[in-house]
C-alpha cells in the first residue's frame, strides 16, 4: 500500500462506530477458504484471527478496548 492508502486505511478505522467494528469482526471471523489461504500465503494464522475476531465481536469491553488502541495507532502500526 502506498503512504496515502495507508493513512485512509487508519483514519477509516479510527472513525469506525460499535457497529461497524463489530461487523468487521464478524467478517474477519467467517472468511472464505480462499480468502483464509490468500491471508495464509502473508503470514496470517487465519484461525488465530478467527478466534480473536470472535473474542471481540462477543465480549463489548474486550471490543472497546481494541477501538481505543487502534485509535491511538499511526497508520504503520496498524499494519503489523
Amino acid at each position: 500500500l502506498t503512504p496515502e492508502q495507508l493513512q485512509f486505511t487508519a483514519d477509516q478505522v479510527k472513525s469506525m462506530t460499535d457497529d461497524d467494528t463489530k461487523e468487521m469482526l464478524n467478517q474477519m471471523a467467517n472468511i472464505s477458504p480462499e480468502e483464509a489461504a490468500r491471508m495464509k500465503s502473508m503470514g496470517v494464522d487465519t484461525e488465530m484471527m478467527k478466534k480473536s475476531a470472535e473474542m471481540m465481536r462477543d465480549n463489548p469491553l474486550m471490543r472497546k478496548a481494541a477501538q481505543a488502541m487502534m485509535k491511538n495507532m499511526n497508520p504503520e502500526q496498524m499494519m503489523k
